[in-house]
């Protein structure tokens, strides 16, 4: 049999089955028991059946209480007994200090979109930003109307002369330079000394018998046009020939007169007329136009014609015709030529002897009477013609009248072309102006 002899100092009860211990105290000095266990091992013995339980003795008497021994030395560590359950939860303690932010978490799926929210104030505005690059061209717009005519340019120098010089004998202006409609201020034309001056006056169309436009002056009573000759009151003989139409349809009464005057302000229509002197349908006598369909074309045949001067608001008549020339009426292309030839002994004289001789194609003449086509051509032709003052010339029929005068210029000088009408709503129109200084 093995045995081992141990000091002992657990003062809990062994709990090993089957494991057998003698305890043998010692009292110490001090009065200290020292207990000692005997420890038997049966690694070899052999178990024997069990025996009867004994009978239970009799409860001994209690002991006294011993004097306690002195602790031992701590034993070693048992091994770790088996997890207990699971105590219940104490109360909560104290927050802990916030730590540290942890780092972002994944982002979420897109919620649904929200309602739209109320508008907004309006911002400030933004600033200009660059201009961009230029875009291409864009097709090209529709032609816009025609402005309004521009008003008339300043009067262009003049040009070289020509191998014929006639600015010193002719003074001429058919109207053809001018923009149509009313007009008070003359600057066309060649011959002339400064600009002209008219009332009651406009420029129009007239479609000619070859179908182009022919443009004309048209005065509407008291209309007058007045320009002067560029070698003034220094002539002894001029011959004024006119393109002539009246635009009417009917039979009226009025008077018409073309001549010289003094002056480009108060002329023949004038009550303060310096000086007229020149071809009338002698004021102060009834003139009638007398309106007739005519065979080729419609015309008017005058009451009176002669020569006439007048002096402030006086009229001095000359005596003359009582049937006078006719002339081409509205509803046809035709114009008439009439001319006024004028002749003097002096210029530059208060008193002077005039004689005047009026020509023009009678009222139901044939041939080159009223009834024929004349144009400015036949014009220039007519106050040159070595005949004029001849009857029976080739461009008219016979008509005419020779008068003489003695007219005082005391008021002013005789140097500028004249020609009024008084009809205030026919008016008469004028192709053409045509006159010839022989000296």
């Amino acid at each position: 049999m093995n045995y081992a002899l141990e000091e002992f100092y657990e003062t809990a009860p062994l709990t090993t089955a089957d494991d057998g211990h003698i305890l043998i105290g010692k009292l110490n000095p001090g009065g200290v028991i020292q207990l000692y266990r005997l420890h038997v091992n049966d690694l070899n013995r052999v178990t024997g059946p069990t025996g009867p339980t004994g009978p239970t003795g009799p409860t001994g008497a209690a002991g006294t209480n011993g004097t306690n021994g002195v602790t031992g030395p701590t034993g070693p560590t048992g091994p770790t007994g088996p997890v207990g359950p699971t105590g219940a939860n104490g109360p909560t303690g104290p927050t802990g200090p916030t730590g540290p932010t942890g780092s972002a978490g994944a982002n979420g799926v897109t919620g649904p979109t929200g309602p739209t929210g109320p508008t907004g104030p309006t911002g400030p505005t933004g600033a200009s930003g660059a201009t961009g690059p230029t875009g291409p061209t864009g097709a090209s717009g529709a032609t816009g109307p025609t402005g309004p005519t521009g008003p008339t340019g300043p009067t262009g120098s003049a040009g070289v002369a020509g191998a014929s010089q006639t600015s010193d004998s002719f003074a001429l202006d058919n109207f053809d330079d001018y923009a149509t409609g009313a007009i008070s201020n003359f600057t066309s034309g060649s011959g002339w000394s400064g600009s002209g001056s008219a009332s009651g006056a406009t420029i129009v169309a007239v479609t000619a018998f070859d179908g182009r436009s022919d443009k004309r002056l048209s005065l509407v009573g008291p209309g007058e046009f007045k320009r002067k000759m560029a070698w003034g009151e220094k002539w002894k003989r001029i011959r004024i020939g006119l393109l002539l139409r009246i635009s009417g349809a009917a039979t009226i009464t009025g008077d018409f007169a073309f001549g010289v005057c003094s002056g480009i302000v108060s002329g023949a229509g004038s009550t303060g007329c310096a000086n007229f002197a020149g071809a009338t349908t002698r004021p102060g006598n009834t003139n009638q136009y007398t309106y007739s369909a005519g065979n080729d074309m419609a015309t008017f045949a005058a009451s009176f014609a002669g020569g006439s001067t007048k002096n402030l608001t006086t009229w001095t008549d000359m005596g003359g015709v009582s049937s006078m020339k006719g002339y081409a009426a509205a509803g046809s292309a035709a114009q008439v030529i009439n001319v006024c030839d004028i002749a003097r002994n002096r210029w530059g004289t208060t008193a002077n002897t005039y004689s005047f001789f009026v020509q023009g194609p009678k009222s139901s003449g044939t041939g080159a009477g009223p009834e024929a086509g004349i144009d400015w051509g036949a014009l220039l032709a007519a106050v040159t013609s070595t005949d004029v003052a001849t009857y029976n010339s080739w461009w008219y029929d016979g008509a005419s009248s020779t008068q003489s005068a003695t007219h005082s210029e005391t008021n002013g000088a005789l140097d500028s072309i004249d020609i009024w009408w008084s009809h205030a709503t026919v008016p008469i129109e004028v192709g053409g102006i045509a006159v010839f200084k022989l000296y």
